[in-house]
């Protein structure tokens, strides 16, 4: 016999929790139904105690609250659909979820996500608190859902919503691959001429004891700037770069932003389609 910790709610809305034993967790469910009461959390309790001397070795690298990648939301929505079609209730099936170790942002997520529900909380509202995951579309379907009892419908709408999302940024990542690779070559061909090739040409010319052209001495300024400071450049242009991203995700930032990547001409026409096919997705989708 195992003992399972269980949270659960009266038919009256009111919360309680408890121990109870039984052969497996199927038993324990039940034996929570018979008191009269409607689980929504239910634990082994082994699994409560880790074992002697154990630690966690994972460290978040991350800035702020963790966040759910497109993948792990679209996985997340189809494993509570489906929970949901066999049955079982919200609180139970987020509690399975959370329950599972995945090792991303979702696990942290779900479980803080659960634990709303078990304070009360609807599940639209619980997501409505992390809107780093869970867009104002999705919680505005979820809350729409729960409203009209037909929330596992929903769930398959966004379903099928996400899943094109998903498609459609990776068709994206896929065209932009060559001209990303075509930029990165061309920048380290740049820096290394400038490091190695141009102060081989200063020696000769040194040597030569000749007026050099104004571009020509820019530009054998400009490697010695590099060889002599490279290091320092490379901190600078890092510090520069996420300063930038912070901004780019501001409201005045991302307008900039925007607006810049409208005048670029072979990007201009890839943002429009992705903004085109998500406009028609999300309205197919209400």
């Amino acid at each position: 016999m195992a003992k399972f910790s269980y949270v659960a709610r009266t038919r009256t809305g009111e919360k309680v929790e408890g121990v109870v034993e039984a052969v497996d967790r199927r038993a324990a469910l039940s034996a929570v139904e018979r008191m009269g009461h409607i689980p929504v959390s239910l634990t082994e309790a082994a699994a409560l105690t880790p074992p002697s001397g154990a630690h966690s070795l994972r460290f978040q690298w991350r800035l702020g609250r963790p966040r759910m990648s497109g993948r792990e939301l679209l996985v997340f929505t189809t494993e509570l659909s489906d929970l949901l079609a066999a049955g079982l209730p919200v609180g139970n099936a987020l509690n399975l979820l959370a329950n599972r170790r995945s090792g991303g942002a979702a696990d942290s997520i779900i479980a803080e996500v659960r634990d709303e529900i078990i304070r009360g909380s609807s599940l639209s509202d619980a997501l409505a608190r992390h809107p780093e995951s869970f867009s104002k579309l999705y919680v505005s379907m979820v809350r729409a859902g729960e409203a009209g009892g037909a929330l596992h419908e929903v769930l398959r709408r966004l379903i099928e919503h996400y899943e094109r999302v998903q498609d459609l940024k990776e068709k994206i990542v896929m065209a932009l691959v060559y001209p990303s690779i075509v930029i990165v070559v061309g920048i380290l061909t740049l820096v290394f001429s400038m490091v190695y090739v141009i102060p081989k040409f200063r020696i000769i010319f040194d040597q030569m004891n000749i007026a050099l052209p104004l571009p020509t001495r820019i530009l054998i300024g400009l490697s010695g700037l590099l060889v002599r400071y490279g290091w320092g450049i490379i901190v600078a242009i890092l510090i520069a770069g996420a300063l930038f991203n912070r901004w780019v995700k501001t409201q005045a930032g991302r307008l900039w932003w925007d607006g810049m990547l409208l005048k670029l001409p072979v990007v201009r026409g890839i943002v429009l389609a992705g903004v085109l096919a998500n406009l028609s997705r999300t309205l197919g989708t209400l």
